[in-house]
């Protein structure tokens, strides 16, 4: 688990927050939704039942992309 959370915490280092709409809003969109996935498959992951999980999985591996590009 730690070195999970480990590997998110240095791919989220890409990830910039932004206030500002112009020129840059498509970078705030995707840290917007990589963050949203991110959450979400490791709430997953603790949440749902064994059977489930890959779901988890799955929202984690997008967050992944989402943070890369």
């Amino acid at each position: 688990m730690a070195l999970l959370l480990a590997g998110i915490y240095l791919l989220g280092q890409n990830i910039y927050f932004t206030t500002n709409i112009y020129p840059y809003w498509w970078r705030g969109v995707a840290a917007d939704a990589s963050i949203l996935f991110l959450t979400s498959g490791i709430l997953m992951l603790f949440v749902l039942s064994r059977q489930d999980k890959a779901l988890g999985w799955v929202a984690l591996g997008v967050g992944i992309l989402k943070s890369l590009f």
